[in-house]
């Protein structure tokens, strides 16, 4: 049984020109202990995805259609109160700029105490034992010293450790991670990286990684489903993808990508950018960007067909299902 499972997910925001919408027919499932990367440019709806999952969406923001289940609950019908019950407990939420998510005038340690004696029904003590415990796990060195420290007095690479702390505080089933490494280092990167992979491993924690780094994709991710306005391009396990993408957005992303070689080579970047998609567009929002666009991809939304161990929406692949 999957964890989690987003189902035919639109949301839309309004405009001058009327609604827009951001996310169109989304979904994807996350196993027990898996990790599943979710791909794409900036506004193709990564973000909006998760905030939807954790019920966090901006007050404009409509959803229109679709189910988020939960090991079994709908948690876009649940009670407020069911809600915070899964949100505090079951699901982590690891954000991108950890300086913004920690209260400066709190020491780290206060923040973390808090989730324990909330969510969990700690004693001061307890959760103080316990905060040190969580600290030591993620590899943030003299654990103690730190829970009295300010978040002002930690390194970003150390306050984004912090942040996996506090999700895991409440031993959560599933973690979301909403580009954790992106204002980071490559090097504090690797070891924020490190550090989750091996916490997955040994807690059978599940993780929903969201990033525009395909770096980043290759070192964590099992699975990876990309996205492109809104929309699902494609799915596959992540090294299959990686080595052999079928759609031409992914195909794109991946030319993209800056590599080492011996001798200079051009970036072959994908021309112009993402077009918004009023209500009701029928066509592949990739066409104009496409160097295989043919005549009915203006035409009809594509279909997702299953083809060499992938799940690809072109239809360049259609006359194979």
């Amino acid at each position: 049984m999957n964890l989690l499972e987003i189902n035919d997910l639109a949301l839309s925001f309004p405009s001058t020109d009327g609604r827009i919408r951001v996310i169109d027919g989304i979904h994807l499932s996350i196993e027990p202990g898996q990790t599943h990367c979710l791909v794409g440019e900036s506004g193709c709806g990564k973000s909006l995805t998760a905030r939807a999952i954790l019920n966090l969406l901006p007050p404009t923001a409509q959803i229109e259609r679709g189910a988020i289940h939960f090991n079994g609950t709908n948690l876009l019908t649940c009670s407020k109160r069911e809600l915070r019950t899964i949100r505090g407990g079951d699901i982590g939420t690891i954000f991108q700029d950890p300086m913004n998510s920690l209260n400066p005038v709190f020491t780290c340690g206060d923040q973390v105490r808090e989730s324990l004696q909330i969510h969990r029904g700690y004693t001061p003590r307890e959760a103080q034992k316990k905060t040190v415990e969580l600290f030591d796990l993620v590899r943030i060195p003299s654990p103690e010293l730190r829970t009295r420290q300010y978040p002002h007095e930690l390194s970003g690479g150390m306050r984004q450790r912090v942040m996996i702390a506090m999700a895991l505080a409440c031993e959560p089933k599933l973690l979301i991670a909403d580009e954790p490494t992106t204002a980071l280092d490559v090097t504090v990167q690797d070891r924020i990286l490190s550090v989750l992979s091996t916490l997955r491993k040994e807690l059978n924690i599940a993780i929903l990684f969201i990033t525009h780094d395909l770096g980043v994709v290759s070192r964590i991710g099992d699975v990876t489903t990309v996205l492109y306005a809104g929309r699902n391009c494609e799915y596959g396990a992540t090294e299959s993808l990686l080595k052999k993408p079928l759609h031409p957005y992914t195909q794109g992303l991946l030319r993209a990508v800056p590599r080492l070689t011996t001798h200079a080579e051009e970036l072959l970047p994908i021309p112009g950018s993402i077009a918004d998609a009023p209500l009701g567009a029928q066509a592949c929002l990739f066409a104009s960007r496409c160097p295989h666009c043919m005549a009915q991809c203006s035409e009809a939304t594509p279909r997702e067909v299953l083809t060499q161990g992938h799940r690809v929406s072109c239809v360049l692949y259609e006359e194979e299902k």
